[in-house]
């Protein structure tokens, strides 16, 4: 910690903040419109120049590291005067009555205008011909752009797209969009301080001032990510987010879906199938209600997810994986053994983009390759070996985990030949596996064929040091995983109805072992858990009831629900049965045209999506439409050839189909034909 003086008053500051870092964890105001905490500073806007003792004329407090002993003055009349130019130059041709713009009533530069007196403009300039440009889900005018870079900043360095870039050119200067590498996440409209980028699901529909603003958790991925869901008359408008703290991906933004009627609860009897996107407190309570009424609890989704958590924990002594978000972001080295990682968890894609930026390592191990994933290197393996290519890793610190002895019997040639890895490949990790090593385990190794010896691995590589990370495969697969005690679904279990976030109250649990608040923006008027369970005898009114009565045992703190702030699992250790992995399996073959689903996304599409080289095998051609036989269905693909995927597998997207909601492994050799054939 340094201390430095700000207005005449003495504060502390983290040493290598910014003066801007250091006024603000200090409740000092200092005005800027480019500046955002989650990206590099750019100093566009020049909003936060102060004076300091070190320098003759002003320092941007963005970009200017606060040192010890330093003295800063943010505010004088001096100071206020340079802005009220910097805001005048800024609003050079836009118009200071925001009758019709988006973002009246939240611009930023509307803001400042008002906060330093701007009534009339005095500056003005020959307007070039400016197009309003369509960037697939938005909209971009380049006449209301005032180039603070802050949506090509956090595509670039928070989301890991690099969708966007800066075309230099002076007063003609806009931002320059590149629609292979986006993902409609909209980040960049969110964090756009004007209405140069706007979405367009929102334009025109609603003034802000208009919409009721509730807080909530998204559910459409268990990364767990703060939102607001913005309602006008009892209909939601738009989902948003606190640019200033986290983002939020496509899905979280334009996934959320209101019922067309309220579904009742038919039965509770036999085998009874929980929505893994159900809250903690739904968990809870047909866990009680199953015990009075006699019935079992199913996901089977879910309950590969805890099958694997307490194999892992059998073999290391740890009950939950080790990491969250913030270990991913300061890691030296990270494994991911996923490939679906920017779908399963987009912000933990974003965490690892972080830590590359701070020098860190990310080495993907997977069948798929993709030339456009963030990672410094990448270890392709056949289809179903990523259980020898661990317990190759493994033996590189068999000493740590003590598991010498079993790595003495491993088949090294047969393993190396099957999994189409290479020596090489493994060695290198043992130069770039160190303390600060964190192992990312993707949701689809749950229900891959080896899981439970995969899991074990994974414990033994903890107990050698390395910290781990299990993406759950849904936003609270964690916490049913913690309440329930799960049994295969079958065909006959009664599926429970999943009433969505937006009409719920409750809690759920991320990836990070966070519990966090659902709130309801919308009126549910349907039949829920907690009124069964009050006409059962239960004594309780609301299904938030429960949220105190969560077992300490299994983590959970005894708070009532309107009292709940986010907060940390405490979970102990426990027991450890198992002394060494299993013997390493014969890898399975995966023979002609391999696909790889992809059953996550929120448009009404999906393609199969290869490389040239699939293309050819597959006796197809780009823009063709394909017919696909899987072991499931067999239906039609729009065939598109994928730049960034190499190799002879190919991405199909199956988010549109019900009968593949389920995670899976994801690997199966198809039968393609062209449509019509």
């Amino acid at each position: 910690m340094i201390t430095l003086t700000v207005n005449r008053r003495t504060i502390r500051a983290r040493k290598g903040a910014t003066i801007l870092e250091a006024a603000r964890a200090n409740g000092v105001y200092i005005p800027a419109l480019c500046y955002l905490p989650q990206a590099s500073a750019s100093g566009s806007c020049g909003l936060c120049l102060v004076k300091t003792d070190r320098s003759s004329g002003f320092v941007r407090a963005c970009q200017t590291k606060a040192i010890d002993g330093l003295i800063v003055e943010t505010d004088s009349q001096e100071l206020r005067e340079i802005r009220g130019e910097v805001i005048k130059m800024l609003c050079v041709n836009h118009p200071l009555q925001c009758g019709v713009c988006d973002k009246s009533g939240e611009c930023e530069l509307q803001n400042k205008a008002l906060e330093f007196g701007l009534r009339e403009q005095r500056f003005f300039a020959r307007e070039p011909k400016r197009t309003v440009e369509e960037w697939a889900e938005l909209s971009y005018d380049p006449a209301l752009c005032i180039m603070c870079e802050r949506c090509v900043r956090t595509c670039n360095e928070v989301v890991g797209l690099n969708a966007l870039s800066i075309a230099a050119g002076g007063y003609r200067s806009k931002v320059v969009f590149d629609e292979d590498r986006c993902r409609d996440c909209g980040e960049c409209a969110a964090v756009c301080p004007v209405g140069a980028i706007v979405t367009k699901d929102f334009k025109y529909r609603a003034n802000t001032w208009e919409l009721t603003k509730t807080p909530s958790t998204c559910v459409m991925c268990p990364c767990g990510c703060d939102l607001f869901y913005e309602t006008k008359r009892d209909r939601l408008m738009r989902v948003t987010n606190d640019v200033e703290k986290n983002a939020l991906c496509a899905l979280g933004r334009r996934a959320v879906f209101e019922l067309n009627g309220a579904p009742s609860i038919k039965a509770l009897r036999g085998i009874v199938e929980i929505d893994a996107n159900s809250s903690n407190e739904e968990a809870y309570l047909l866990t009680l209600l199953s015990e009075k009424l006699g019935f079992t609890i199913a996901n089977d989704d879910v309950r590969a997810f805890q099958s694997f958590l307490r194999t892992y924990g059998a073999a290391c002594g740890e009950p939950l994986y080790s990491a969250d978000m913030d270990t991913v972001r300061t890691s030296g080295t990270i494994l991911i053994v996923s490939s679906s990682l920017m779908t399963q968890a987009p912000m933990l894609y974003s965490a690892i983009y972080r830590a590359m930026q701070n020098g860190a390592e990310a080495i993907t191990i997977s069948p798929i390759d993709r030339a456009d994933w963030v990672s410094t290197q990448r270890i392709r393996c056949e289809a179903g070996a990523e259980e020898g290519v661990l317990a190759l890793i493994l033996s590189l610190f068999a000493d740590r985990a003590g598991v010498h002895k079993w790595t003495d019997t491993l088949d090294y040639g047969n393993i190396y030949a099957e999994s189409n890895v290479s020596e090489e490949e493994i060695e290198m990790l043992k130069d770039k596996i160190t303390l600060k090593t964190t192992l990312i385990v993707g949701s689809e190794i749950y229900s891959h064929a080896r899981a439970e010896a995969i899991a074990a691995i994974v414990g033994f590589l903890r107990k050698a040091g390395m910290e781990t990370l299990m993406i759950p495969p849904s936003a609270n697969a964690l916490g049913i995983a913690l309440l329930c005690d799960l049994v295969p679904a079958g065909d006959a279990a009664v599926k429970l109805p999943y009433i969505p976030a937006i009409y719920q109250e409750g809690t759920i649990t991320t990836l990070n072992k966070e519990v966090k608040p659902l709130h309801a923006a919308l009126t549910y008027s349907g039949e829920t858990l907690g009124l069964i369970a009050k006409k059962l005898g239960e004594k309780i009114r609301w299904t938030v009831d429960c949220t105190e009565k969560l077992p300490p045992q299994r983590g959970f703190k005894p708070i009532a629900f309107d009292r709940i702030e986010a907060y940390a699992l405490k979970t102990r250790r426990c027991a450890t049965s198992l002394h060494s992995p299993e013997q390493v399996s014969e890898i399975g073959e995966f023979n002609g045209t391999v696909v790889h689903f992809v059953n996550r996304g929120h448009k009404k599409e999906g393609f199969l999506r290869g490389s040239a080289q699939f293309a050819t095998l597959g006796g197809i051609s780009d823009g063709d439409l394909v017919t696909v036989r899987t072991k499931k269905n067999t239906f039609n693909r729009r065939f598109i050839v994928d730049k960034n995927l190499k190799g002879t597998i190919a991405d199909l997207e199956v988010f549109d189909l019900p009968e593949y909601a389920q995670n899976g492994y994801g690997f199966e050799s198809v039968k393609l034909s062209k449509a019509g054939d």
